[in-house]
């Protein structure tokens, strides 16, 4: 796979491994993810929403079950398969793509809480008391940030952030670097919604002794579900 953001002309020059002739391809499953050569993640994406319904339809048809057994199903067996990799993918660029993943996800509160068709996917969260999917992927974000951050993470994660470096500026010691934004891709990449994210946290998040406490913190914190990163622009330090 040639990833690639523009065009190619002519054709690809053939590449051998071991006497075979490797076939160019647009996208490939790595580690239960999909991956196009454009990082659109839309194939990931549109076999989310498939593998989604399907498993919604089976929790349509066990809704003689009682309801605790049903939220035990959904949140042990399909919203992890889910949500696998979402730290990742959560990044793409056709945000229509995440709106209809958050649709099957109120699909599911109305089907296991048997509300009405016709209530606002907002009151159906409110009343099922469930975090939104995108909410979800800053969190992913900001575990996967914080373990980097106190060097919890393979060493080859480190590169994702840079750290402040100017430590007699005790206002600016914790907070991250956001990577310059050349283009609206990376924008969009985890680096830069990683920092912007970290950076709106307190402090206190920032030294939370341990990764529970960090959490705990965040679960109990609505600095993260008010942040929308279409509205939200960060200068550089």
């Amino acid at each position: 796979m040639l990833i690639h953001k523009g065009s190619i002309t002519g054709p690809l020059p053939p590449i051998l491994l071991g006497g075979n002739c490797l076939n160019w391809v647009k996208h490939s499953r790595l580690l239960g993810v999909d991956i196009d050569d454009k990082l659109s993640w839309s194939p990931q994406v549109n076999n989310l929403k498939k593998n989604f319904a399907n498993k919604l339809s089976l929790i349509k048809k066990c809704r003689f079950l009682p309801k605790q057994v049903l939220l035990k199903l959904y949140y042990k067996v399909i919203i992890p398969s889910v949500t696998y990799g979402i730290t990742v993918w959560g990044g793409m660029s056709r945000q229509d793509d995440f709106d209809a993943l958050e649709r099957l996800h109120c699909r599911a509160a109305r089907i296991i809480f048997n509300l009405p068709k016709d209530m606002p996917s907002t009151e159906v969260l409110d009343r099922a008391k469930w975090d939104t999917l995108r909410n979800t992927y800053k969190l992913s974000i900001l575990k996967l940030i914080y373990k980097i951050y106190h060097n919890d993470s393979p060493s080859c994660m480190a590169r994702l952030v840079t750290k402040f470096q100017h430590s007699y500026n005790f206002r600016k010691k914790h907070l991250l670097i956001p990577p310059s934004l050349n283009t609206n891709f990376m924008k969009l990449s985890t680096s830069y919604r990683g920092a912007v994210l970290w950076n709106l946290l307190p402090r206190e998040c920032h030294e939370a002794i341990s990764f529970r406490s960090f959490m705990k913190m965040m679960n109990t914190s609505n600095i993260i579900k008010n942040t929308d990163f279409n509205n939200l622009y960060c200068k550089r330090s």
